[in-house]
């Protein structure tokens, strides 16, 4: 089972590792790109104009997340004391996989059939069927 532990954990670092790599190669990408034109500054103020809006709309969604935190707090049911019931056995992966994919074709049904009964019934197009 520790093994299984460690295994994973490896697994998640080589991706996350992977993901920062391919960002950090498509920056620096863009960097040699900018200095080969004679435009360095052109792309460290790109770059800083990118940080700072990510750091503004970070703090901005914190303080809305915040604010919506605190009136749910103060205007919501407690629910300490609520007991709820456990499921009977525990959640697989495979649960969420085949029931993930079995919503994911309804889905992909009912909106087919949504569609061709709208276009059916729909006087813009001319005829009623």
């Amino acid at each position: 089972m520790k093994t299984k532990l460690v295994l994973l954990s490896i697994a998640r670092l080589f991706i996350a590792l992977l993901v920062v790599f391919s960002r950090f190669a498509g920056y620096y990408g863009d960097w040699l790109w900018f200095r080969s034109l004679g435009y360095g500054a052109v792309f460290t103020t790109i770059l800083w104009a990118k940080i700072l809006l990510f750091f503004l709309f970070f703090l901005v969604f914190g303080i809305f997340a915040w604010w919506n935190i605190t009136i749910a707090r103060r205007r919501g049911a407690y629910t300490r004391s609520l007991k709820v019931p456990l499921a009977e056995r525990p959640v697989r992966p495979s649960d969420i996989v085949f029931s993930d994919r079995f919503a994911n074709i309804r889905g992909r049904r009912l909106s087919c059939s949504f569609h061709l009964s709208w276009v059916h019934r729909h006087p813009a197009h001319g005829k009623h069927f």
